[in-house]
């Protein structure tokens, strides 16, 4: 009886320690694998704030009066194009792995390395069809094949956003197509489309003073000065960043000469 009783217990007791085992054994696992995302988030991670940080100086080079220069952050963004790349390269089948192409996409535009910029815009659609970052890389695509002078194929591009994918990006596509028709000297087409966001976004205050601004510089162009004038206010009531206040100012004073309002 009492041999019986302790192989029950010896039994009891290996399962027990298989039970336990396991247990650490399936932890460890589940350990590692929070570990590896963690390395390769890290990673990307890395790569999005060097990205952020080229973003702002660039935006302080492009402040009036700034004595930065376009070096700066161009080198910012070649170190965030290098981080990105370490996600491609040691991690290709991570989550992350859509939101690398297009930050490198984005940092090749910015350092005006249009060709490879839209290599990895195409890549992106072809490689990830169903990823949520589509619509960014066909709005990308379309600013590039902008810079690229490829005007017809761009408008293609920036037309291609719905509303109803991405609202966001539908509007700035379209400040980008109003924008693109004022470059080509489209002025009557382009304050239309100026005018139509206008209408559209009440209460988004830095596009109402980037379009108003749009609106006031093709009126310049078209020789409708008071009408400019008008717009430029517009865009100051909008409180605008630094350099948009700035540019206005200037272009307010350049509509005021035209029309012999020299003091």
């Amino acid at each position: 009886m009492n041999n019986n009783q302790n192989r029950y217990r010896s039994l009891l007791s290996m399962k027990r320690i298989f039970h336990i085992g396991l247990s650490i054994f399936c932890l460890l696992c589940l350990l590692a694998q929070v570990a590896c995302k963690s390395v390769y988030y890290n990673t990307f991670y890395n790569a999005r704030q060097s990205y952020n940080v080229a973003e702002q100086k660039r935006k302080e080079v492009e402040t009036p009066g700034s004595r930065l220069t376009p070096a700066v952050y161009r080198e910012l963004y070649k170190r965030a194009i290098a981080k990105a790349s370490a996600v491609l390269e040691l991690y290709p089948k991570s989550k992350w792995v859509d939101d690398a192409i297009l930050l490198i996409g984005k940092s090749f535009y910015w350092r005006e390395e249009y060709s490879d910029a839209l290599t990895k815009f195409q890549e992106l659609q072809q490689n990830f069809p169903k990823s949520t970052l589509i619509a960014d890389a066909i709005y990308w695509q379309g600013l590039t094949l902008w810079a690229t002078g490829r005007i017809d194929d761009a408008r293609v591009s920036l037309q291609l956003i719905q509303e109803e994918t991405d609202s966001e990006l539908f509007v700035l596509a379209h400040l980008a197509l109003a924008e693109l028709e004022a470059a080509e000297n489209r002025h009557e087409e382009a304050v239309d489309a100026y005018h139509a966001l206008l209408d559209d976004q009440e209460k988004n205050r830095d596009l109402r003073a980037r379009a108003w601004q749009g609106v006031g510089n093709s009126l310049l162009s078209l020789n409708r000065y008071e009408e400019a004038l008008k717009a430029y206010q517009n865009v100051l009531d909008s409180q605008p960043d630094t350099k948009t206040n700035f540019e206005t100012r200037v272009q307010i004073g350049e509509a005021l000469e035209k029309q012999g309002r020299f003091d």
